[in-house]
């Protein structure tokens, strides 16, 4: 495992195939990156119809499909078990005007002065 390093903001302890896998689930829409003092965040919000409340507590479990979802009920389950594994932590939650946002956070590396 390596260090991605974007600008300033370097994620220690990652395998970048697992992070090219992780984005490429969630680069459909566009997405956000903030730099906390010991974290970064990525969002990435759609403006569908956003999820069921019964959807949200399941939506990053293996094979599960809410409305209508297409697939196999995989993607979300690999970007949780890639976050988990690089010690992060992914969620989702509807956006108040429309759509959904789905969020996770990798601590930064040592290289960022901790």
């Amino acid at each position: 495992a390596g260090a991605i390093t974007g600008g300033e903001v370097t994620v220690d302890k990652c395998d970048p195939a697992d992070l090219d896998a992780l984005t490429a689930k969630m680069r459909e829409s566009g997405f956000k990156v903030t730099q906390e003092k010991d974290s970064v965040t990525v969002a990435v919000a759609d403006e569908g119809s956003g999820l069921r409340a019964e959807d949200l507590e399941h939506v990053f479990d293996k094979f599960y499909h809410g409305q209508a979802s297409p697939g196999a009920g995989l993607g979300l389950s690999i970007c949780r078990a890639v976050v988990q594994a690089h010690d992060g932590r992914i969620w989702a939650e509807n956006r108040p005007e429309k759509g959904a946002i789905f969020r996770f956070t990798l601590p930064l590396g040592e290289a960022n002065g901790h």
